[in-house]
């Protein structure tokens, strides 16, 4: 089980959160959001990630991408939380 399954899973557990794939980042950008939140502690700073990292589609609207932004930060947090125990 991948490092994203388990931390799916546990917010599948805790907030009974099921995440389709269409509304999660891409792998590269959930790696940069992950950065953000166990280097930096803190949330991504959107000056440095662009809101262009979190288009995947050409009609994508603006509340798509913030809804990434935050599920990204939601895999981030609970794969810590899967590493941490």
């Amino acid at each position: 089980m991948s490092d994203k399954e388990r931390a799916e899973a546990l917010l599948i557990k805790m907030f009974n959160i099921n995440l389709c794939p269409r509304f999660t980042p891409t792998i590269a950008t959930q790696k940069k959001i992950q950065y953000w939140l166990t280097v930096a502690h803190c949330f991504p700073d959107m000056t440095r990630l662009k809101w262009s990292k979190f288009e995947i589609d050409k009609g994508d609207t603006m509340l798509l991408k913030v809804k990434r932004l935050i599920n990204g930060v939601m895999l981030g947090a609970a794969g810590e939380k899967c590493r941490d125990g």
